[in-house]
């Protein structure tokens, strides 16, 4: 909350606290998966280059767009929809196997962005005032924003889920390294140190074959834990999570979790595709109105 107070400052924008909450969201498993489905979707439609006017096909120029560039920038536009805001960067223009393309496709840094004011800045932090503008001059030829200035991304309401998610699994593993094995308790009745030195150590080193020698009048009690079902607190609030990420990202579940039936799962399934429709539109107007 702290970063995304920063964020939406109106004088001083300052994003860089919350894309590094984003960094963090970005390697969930959910999330991956769920941004992976509907991005695989888009990028799978095939397309052309028509003439505005008449609605045929231009061949030349479709062929120019099937190259590696395009597909870079493609993933790119559709990343704005969960970082937010993004300004593309385009390299030099090559000439490869006799066919003219951008040598690369590059989001410029997020940190040193400030979409708000239209601007870049140096240092990380620095006020608007000092950033160099990227609208206007040399820099518009060769940047394309996407999304809106004011856009923070799908990522700032899937964080809260993503950071629930990560402490209750680190919960999950203490209770696990605590819980998960047996206790063994050692009583002697020796009083030599040796000897109580020596019984530390079998315990110790009691692995897979337990066994060990023990001096006369030492006993061993393995002491099991009762909660059989503490795991549920855990494993549920992983799968609650799971399932509001899901919803976030493709508007339904079961296109990543199993279904309970295959009419619900093909609903689900006409539901994403309502998403992808909407990214597959999304491209369509970036690349007729800006590239």
């Amino acid at each position: 909350r702290a970063a995304w107070q920063m964020a939406i400052r109106v004088e001083h924008p300052f994003r860089a606290r919350l894309y590094d909450v984003y960094t963090d969201v970005d390697i969930d498993l959910q999330i991956t998966g769920a941004i992976s489905q509907r991005k695989n979707f888009v990028q799978r439609k095939s397309f052309k280059i028509v003439n505005k006017k008449d609605k045929k096909e231009l061949p030349e120029i479709t062929e120019i767009f099937e190259s590696e560039w395009f597909k870079n920038f493609v993933s790119l536009a559709l990343d704005s929809r969960y970082w937010g805001h993004s300004l593309i960067q385009f390299g030099d223009i090559v000439t490869i196997d006799d066919k003219r393309q951008f040598q690369n496709v590059t989001v410029v840094p997020r940190k040193h962005v400030i979409p708000e004011y239209g601007v870049i800045v140096r240092e990380v932090g620095d006020l608007p005032a000092r950033g160099i503008d990227y609208r206007t001059g040399d820099l518009a030829r060769w940047c394309i924003e996407a999304g809106a200035p004011f856009d923070l991304g799908l990522f700032l309401k899937l964080a809260p889920h993503a950071i629930s998610k990560k402490n209750m699994l680190a919960f999950w593993d203490a209770f696990g390294e605590m819980f998960g094995m047996p206790i063994r308790i050692g009583k002697t009745t020796s009083r030599d140190q040796k000897e109580i030195s020596k019984v530390e150590k079998m315990l110790e080193e009691m692995g897979a074959a337990a066994g060990g020698m023990f001096p006369e009048g030492t006993e061993i009690e393995i002491k099991e834990t009762t909660r059989g079902d503490a795991f549920n607190v855990y494993d549920q609030r992983i799968e609650r999570a799971n399932s509001e990420i899901a919803k976030g990202i493709l508007n339904s579940t079961m296109t990543l979790d199993n279904g309970s039936s295959k009419s619900q799962s093909e609903t689900h399934l006409e539901v994403v595709q309502n998403i992808v429709e909407t990214d597959a539109d999304f491209i369509r107007d970036i690349v007729n109105n800006r590239l």
